[in-house]
């Protein structure tokens, strides 16, 4: 793994207060939540199973797109973990380094998802 995922903070409070600001009645952090959340559904699966199949371009591809739509969020660790995945060099050595970065993504998305939940209750 390039760098400690822990060393990431997991929030960025700061974006968060920014889309608050935009849409203070919430509908469109609901909005965006409702996406995040569908598109994190099987984010992780697709991943592994575009692993078993050797399509590491399209990791790379799904991992951008959901880097982006983290940031924009506010889910910074998230953010880095699909930063890491998307430019992973997919050699058989790095196998466990994948898994590890999988492994991790699913914890900080169930996290993400129920920060997001309880903002927009």
């Amino acid at each position: 793994m390039k760098a400690p995922i822990k060393n990431f903070s997991q929030v960025d409070e700061v974006k968060l207060q920014e889309l608050i600001s935009i849409d203070p009645s919430g509908g469109l952090l609901r909005q965006l939540t409702t996406i995040f959340n569908s598109e994190m559904q099987n984010a992780f699966i697709m991943m592994k199973e575009e692993y078993n199949k050797n399509n590491f371009d399209s990791i790379s591809k799904l991992a951008h797109r959901l880097r982006s739509t983290s940031l924009n969020l506010g889910m910074v660790r998230l953010g880095e973990i699909f930063k890491q995945l998307e430019y992973l060099d997919f050699t058989p050595e790095n196998k466990s380094v994948f898994q590890d970065l999988v492994h991790y993504g699913e914890v900080e998305r169930d996290i993400a998802c129920e920060q997001l939940r309880t903002i927009t209750g």
